[in-house]
């Protein structure tokens, strides 16, 4: 039987953004497992490996079944590239550093932003006892120390690629405190999921040209006010003079690519991103532009939210076999479209944003 996916063998995702030390095999697979740091933890990670090669990954694994299913590369898929055919250890690592973050953006939640948590204390609204202890523990502290104890009790030495988001990676330490415990960085591989609004540190820099290549992929999920809005507080001049800043002041081992999560605000306008993508991401150094990665959103704004003359109008814009209209069809229908309506509605009165004019050739579908 062939192999289902290459993570499950191969891969391992440290969580520190729950209450818990928790492992998985990669970012994507639904089930976490609770390590007791007081017990013998490489053991405990043996055990939960054996368990979840054995989960029901129809429902572990659905993500990637559903990219797959609409027209997508699934994380799954690019196991089989990412994982050397002769790996006989931990080969990809994934780090969710913590929740320190400095945007708030309006498909996220306090469960993944400090900003957010903020944001949330700021304008009265009460948090559930778990994301409180998610921001007032120190998650740079415990949780943190035991799985860099990891590498002192695992052999960590067959690493290729190192995978590190947030939050956002960049605002902490803890990805350089990994990064020091790589033996040789010249066989591997890293990649930062980031929001874009940090220059990296000259230590960091300095240790990213020690590394095989460093893939630096900036989350964009539009263009000008479209981006500021659904970036927010980030800007889009300031994310156009990060990214020059980037390309210019980067080891040439660093490339720059893209992480676009689709929703229902801005998939109609995917093709003015794109465009910038193409002409602008990178301008004078082509070759150093990366990929261009599409997702969904899940939950607030998630697809489902888009209604069905919105919908008729995406796909008299792209065409029946464009990428988008493909990712579009395979959505399930939401039960309610007015509820993120009203969830925008409330953040353009906490924030003095208008999501209305931003997105005015959409917004006359949701009336």
């Amino acid at each position: 039987m062939p192999e289902f996916c290459k993570f499950l063998e191969h891969g391992l995702q440290y969580d520190n953004n729950t209450v818990n030390f928790t492992v998985r095999p990669c970012c994507f697979f639904s089930k976490r497992y609770k390590i007791d740091a007081t017990k013998n933890i490489p053991e405990q990670y043996q055990k939960y490996k054996s368990l979840w090669k054995n989960e029901n990954l129809n429902k572990t694994c659905k993500v990637c079944i559903d990219h797959e299913k609409s027209g997508m590369e699934s994380y799954r898929q690019a196991s089989f590239d990412m994982v050397p055919t002769d790996a006989t250890a931990v080969s990809v690592l994934t780090v969710a550093i913590n929740k320190e973050c400095n945007l708030a953006c309006p498909q996220c939640s306090s469960d993944y932003s400090s900003l957010w948590y903020r944001e949330n204390l700021r304008n009265g609204i009460k948090e559930s006892p778990e994301v409180t202890s998610y921001h007032i523990d120190n998650h740079r502290g415990k949780t943190t120390e035991n799985f860099i104890s990891l590498f002192d009790e695992n052999d960590f030495d067959n690493l290729k690629y190192i995978k590190f988001g947030g939050g956002e990676p960049l605002m902490t330490d803890t990805h350089l405190i990994v990064l020091d415990k790589i033996k040789d960085p010249s066989t591997v591989e890293l990649q930062y999921t980031s929001n874009f609004s940090i220059m990296p540190s000259a230590k960091t820099l300095e240790k990213w040209s020690k590394f095989k290549n460093v893939k630096w992929m900036a989350s964009i999920d539009g263009t000008e006010d479209r981006f500021s809005l659904l970036r927010w507080p980030h800007t889009w001049e300031k994310l156009e003079k990060l990214c020059d800043r980037a390309v210019a002041e980067t080891p040439d081992n660093v490339t720059f690519g893209i992480e676009h999560t689709l929703n229902m605000l801005n998939i109609f306008y995917f093709d003015k991103l794109e465009k910038w993508y193409l002409t602008k991401f990178c301008k004078g150094q082509a070759h150093r532009r990366g990929v261009l990665s599409l997702h969904n959103v899940f939950g607030k704004l998630s697809l489902a939210e888009v209604p069905l003359s919105l919908k008729n109008s995406i796909i008299e814009k792209y065409g029946k076999t464009h990428k988008i209209t493909k990712i579009l069809n395979s959505q399930s229908k939401a039960e309610d479209y007015g509820a993120s309506v009203r969830y925008m509605d409330l953040l353009d009165k906490q924030r003095k944003t208008n999501w209305r004019s931003t997105f005015a050739e959409i917004e006359m579908h949701y009336d």
